[in-house]
């Protein structure tokens, strides 16, 4: 009799909270957070929150569900949401982010997916609900995400699974049925991970390959899994910006390719610098006209020599999982000093992969660059890329063919920190070379110029002043007196010297694809304001913001503070308001901004043999325009208004940037020194963005078939209004037609 209660009360349990937790994505990895319950069954509600397991660098998604304890909602409801997500440690990053769900009458459950910075790693957060302006009875509760699964792994490479779960196949009866990708061979070639040494079991079941690719994997790549239905894919490319890679069968491309939102959501995190591989592609074209998958050389296909180097085959193949220290810091299991103690003996990779060669495992095949390089087809697209793979299952697919599509292009490409050029949390030293000069600071010649003036009047001058007229006790009130007057005229002349405007200067670089219609700006901006500004800094939604910062923001030690922040980001359907210390009085702050935008080009181009015209088609006066054509002849025009050509110059000079009034962004001088105390981490990073690694090169030697041009700051892209700009520039990049 116990028996049978207790049977029935766990499958009443398993029912509801399948019921209530639904998404239709819960097979796509993602993780539950927690309820908030509210109310009475007759008249109150709940929300259900969920997240994909994988975090990283970039905006994490939560997912959120209001659905009623009785049939559907009896009227309009509109609730303003709070989530303050923390750390294991207190930062200096820490943000409450607000957002406003409405949700209809008569409805039986809303969903919304809302996208917050992924600044630092969370274990905890806290939701907080208002309604009409007033808190809700009940409405705050504290969760708890401290498990590896739902936090970052420290990966160098994140990749999605874009793949039709049995929600996806149910809506969709053209939906694929193929088998999960199997992701043994990338975990071992993208996060420099352990070879498979199960060589026994080549063929794995849909579920085993789903669960495989969804937990936590022994190295520095890790998986999420993506439903393919459209209803439930992101509306933004700030779901995918997470990612390094998108891995998607033909046919699912095709099926999502049929509904806009998503598939531009899709294309927006390519233009971003995000990698598509498409997999079960012969005969495949990409959907619109405007992208063509260029053959892939033979040249590029690595031999068994260049495989086994790799692949690394005299070293000890790790197999240990990974670890989160108690400071915040992920490592592999072999580095801890009591694993070590207990002797245990690695494998070598070099048998595991003799052993895969006996045994003829998939992964261990080699064949001859040409046909390899037949089953390949790939191009650009915006900052980011598209391969496609003729092989109808290529996986686990062999070491050969996943090095070839890792290194079709820049190493850094799948390395998110690498590629952004920023690691919020450790800091980055390039943030010295972007301050605006001479604000925020004492204003120190003046004040020992008033000081000096001071002495020589209180002094002398005061003296036979006042003993003159027989009033030499009045220097004992005329001396403060003078003091103060002084000091506040000294602190209002530095408010007055550094103006009443918020002032910024921006680098911003624009790189236009034409032949696939995008544009994307990659914007390193520094903020000061005098006063600080209750409005923030507003940017459309679909821009990414990222602070840069002279020092890392992780306190080691320091227990995570669960009270208000002083930053933050209210989210709306038109743009994002970064509030409170994102733009802080009398302080600099700098940020990086990233934003794809589908969108006809701005600078044209017409040509023939002896000749070469540019095109403004933008808003604003080009300064200077410089294009090498196919022989690498350099052209430069200066001055071309907006709306109208210009016929180029052919210029004497070989090198750009003596025609073109652009720095290159480098560390040309020393940093501060920072010292490091043991409790705090300092700034370690000097990246760049792939970008701007780019423009550094094009103003040593432009490529053949390229151009550069100068023009005026996107106004939209500052975030400020009434702003004042100086030291600034603003670069387009691209290829000729």
């Amino acid at each position: 009799m116990i028996r049978s209660i207790c049977f029935v009360w766990i499958l009443l349990t398993t029912i509801i909270a399948g019921t209530s937790l639904s998404f239709g994505q819960d097979d796509a990895g993602l993780a539950h957070v927690g309820t908030l319950s509210i109310g009475t069954r007759a008249s109150g509600f709940a929300l259900s929150i969920t997240t994909p397991k994988l975090a990283a660098n970039g905006y994490q998604p939560l997912h959120l569900r209001f659905y009623p304890k009785a049939k559907a909602f009896a009227a309009d409801r509109t609730f303003d949401v709070v989530f303050s997500p923390r750390g294991n440690d207190s930062t200096q990053l820490d943000i409450d982010f607000h957002v406003r769900c409405t949700v209809p009458q008569n409805s039986t459950g809303e969903r919304f997916v809302v996208y917050v910075p992924y600044y630092v790693p969370w274990s905890q957060f806290t939701v907080e609900l208002s309604e009409a302006g007033q808190r809700i009875e009940n409405g705050r509760k504290m969760y708890s995400v401290d498990s590896l699964e739902t936090r970052y792994a420290e990966q160098h490479t994140s990749v999605g699974i874009l793949h039709p779960s049995g929600n996806a196949r149910n809506a969709n009866k053209g939906a694929s049925a193929t088998r999960y990708p199997d992701v043994r061979s990338l975990v071992t070639l993208l996060g420099e991970g352990p070879l498979d040494e199960s060589t026994d079991q080549a063929n794995l079941s849909d579920k085993e390959l789903r669960e495989l690719a969804t937990k936590v994997q022994s190295a520095w790549v890790q998986f999420r899994a993506i439903d393919s239905d459209p209803q439930s894919m992101y509306q933004s490319w700030l779901g995918y910006s997470q990612l390094d890679a998108i891995i998607v069968q033909a046919a699912t491309l095709e099926d999502v390719a049929r509904h806009a939102e998503p598939f531009n959501a899709l294309t927006d995190w390519i233009a971003a610098g995000g990698s598509l591989w498409i997999y079960d592609a012969k005969g495949f074209e990409f959907p619109g006209d405007s992208v063509t998958l260029n053959p892939v050389a033979a040249g590029r296909v690595p031999d068994l020599v260049a495989v086994r180097r790799t692949l690394d085959l005299n070293a000890a193949n790790d197999t240990t999982p990974l670890e989160m220290e108690h400071w915040g810091e992920v490592t592999k299991q072999s580095q801890n000093w009591e694993w070590q103690q207990l002797d245990v003996e690695l494998t070598q990779r070099k048998e595991v992969f003799d052993a895969m060669e006996q045994k003829k495992h998939p992964a261990a095949a080699i064949q001859t660059p040409a046909e390899l390089s037949a089953l390949l087809r790939t191009t650009r697209f915006g900052l980011g890329t598209i391969t496609a793979i003729d092989v109808p299952y290529p996986f686990p697919g062999s070491f050969q063919l996943w090095q070839t599509v890792r290194d079709l292009y820049d190493p850094k490409q799948l390395v998110w920190t690498q590629r952004n050029g920023i690691d919020v949390r450790r800091g980055d030293d390039h943030y010295w070379k972007w301050l605006i000069e001479a604000v925020g600071g004492p204003p120190v010649k003046l004040f020992f110029a008033l000081n000096t003036l001071f002495v020589i009047v209180i002094g002398p001058v005061g003296y036979l002043f006042f003993r003159r007229h027989a009033r030499l006790h009045l220097l004992l009130f005329f001396a403060p007196a003078l003091a103060s007057l002084l000091t506040l005229g000294l602190f209002a002349y530095a408010l007055m010297a550094d103006g009443l405007q918020t002032r910024i200067r921006a680098r911003q670089l624009t790189w236009q694809d034409a032949e696939a219609g995008y544009r994307v700006s990659q914007n390193r901006q520094t903020y000061f304001s005098s006063f600080g500004r209750a409005d923030g800094i507003q940017l459309p939604e679909q821009t990414a913001l990222f602070p840069i910062r002279n020092a890392a923001v992780q306190s080691r030690y320091r227990p995570p503070n669960n009270q208000r922040s002083r930053r933050w980001i209210y989210a709306s359907e038109s743009n994002y308001r970064y509030t409170g210390q994102f733009l802080p009085a009398r302080t600099q702050v700098q940020y990086m901004t990233l934003q794809p935008q589908a969108t006809p080009t701005m600078i044209g181009f017409d040509r023939s043999d002896d000749s070469l015209t540019v095109r403004n088609d933008s808003p604003h006066p080009l300064s200077c325009v410089i294009a090498a054509d196919t022989k690498g002849q350099l052209w430069v025009s200066r001055d071309v208004p907006a709306g109208e050509s210009a016929a180029m110059n052919r210029s004497q000079t070989a090198s750009p940037n003596t025609l073109i009034d652009v720095a290159p962004l480098l560390i040309d001088s020393p940093v501060p020194v920072l010292n490091n105390d043991g409790y705090t981490n300092h700034s370690t990073n000097a990246e760049l963005t792939l970008l701007e690694r780019q423009l550094n090169q094009w103003l040593g030697s432009l490529p053949n078939d390229h151009f550069m041009a100068t023009t005026q700051l996107q106004s939209d892209a500052l975030g400020v209004s009434d702003a004042r700009t100086e030291g600034s520039v603003h670069v387009i990049m691209g290829e000729l037609p």
